[in-house]
């Protein structure tokens, strides 16, 4: 596995790693040091990157709406 590429945003860190082929391992944490980790085939590493940017979007919508009372 290469060593990680580290993007920080909004709270979140996204982190890379190359394991084989066209396959990449994401690892978001956020700013309470808690870790979620996917595992997926894409086909570069713009594509790995552009999904965990992705999710991270995901996690601040999904957190802004359980945290917002006027949601409720």
């Amino acid at each position: 596995m290469k060593t990680p590429v580290l993007f920080d945003t909004d709270g979140y860190s996204l982190f890379v790693y190359h394991c084989s082929r066209n396959l990449y391992r994401i690892s978001i944490m956020n700013d309470l040091h808690q870790t979620r980790c996917f595992e997926g085939i894409y086909p570069n590493l713009q594509a790995a990157i552009s999904r965990g940017k992705s999710v991270i979007h995901n996690l601040q919508a999904l957190q802004q709406n359980t945290t917002d009372p006027s949601k409720f």
